[in-house]
């Protein structure tokens, strides 16, 4: 008879990756566990925005106007805005992409508006409230390694990468995996049976099966 430890120890070192794979799309993909390395095939955010509803503008033409602007322009979300003009400030909605010539987004709370100019605070600096496009993850970075169990934020981040099809271990028919333990403390034995409904499972799906199922026999 041997321990429940040296059980664990066991089943845990005879694990072995699935062989057998198969190529799902990611709607089907919640729970299943990859079979390959993922690397995102685009940039994410995909192009410099605005972190806040606001006015984008260039630093240096706010410094040499004592932080006062008129207002041209809008960019929306779904926009392909013009480009900044010299000496002026462009209204901007979080999610829009940054005007050609902005460096700068200034929140709306911190702004006064008289008669279509802009008055800005003078601690304004480069950078300020923008979303530059590759900040989150450029294309070709890895994401996730083999073996992941994907949960629904995986699906959704990978989703935003670009990737709609996965290499999965392949799911197997019903079957069961035995266990016997004994209990160091009651010097009793217990059998236990778990039904496996994929080609592996993972050593943290054994553990929890371990301390739920066998710790009190």
């Amino acid at each position: 008879m041997i321990s429940l430890e040296e059980a664990q120890a066991a089943i845990l070192g005879a694990i072995r990756p699935a062989r057998d794979t198969e190529v799902v799309p990611l709607e089907q993909a919640l729970t299943r566990y990859l079979a390959e390395p993922l690397q995102a095939r685009v940039d994410h955010p995909g192009f410099d925005n605005s972190m806040m509803d606001g006015y984008a503008l260039k630093v240096a033409d706010a410094r040499a106007h004592d932080f006062v602007l008129p207002v041209t322009g809008e960019s929306s979300c779904g926009d392909a805005p013009k480009a900044l003009t010299p000496g002026s400030a462009m209204r901007i909605y979080t999610g829009a992409p940054l005007p050609e010539g902005a460096d700068a987004v200034v929140i709306q709370e911190d702004v006064e508006i008289e008669a279509g100019r802009v008055r800005l605070p003078a601690a304004v600096v480069i950078g300020d409230n923008i979303r530059r496009r590759g900040e989150d993850y450029r294309m070709g970075e890895a994401l996730y390694a083999p073996g992941r169990r994907l949960n629904p934020l995986d699906l959704a981040l990978l989703g935003s990468a670009g990737i709609d099809r996965l290499r999965l271990g392949r799911r197997k028919l019903k079957s069961q995996l035995t266990v016997i333990a004994s209990s160091p403390t009651t010097n009793m034995s217990c059998i236990a049976t778990v039904n496996v409904r994929r080609t592996s499972v993972s050593c943290s799906d054994v553990r929890r099966f371990f301390t739920g199922s066998l710790s009190n026999c």
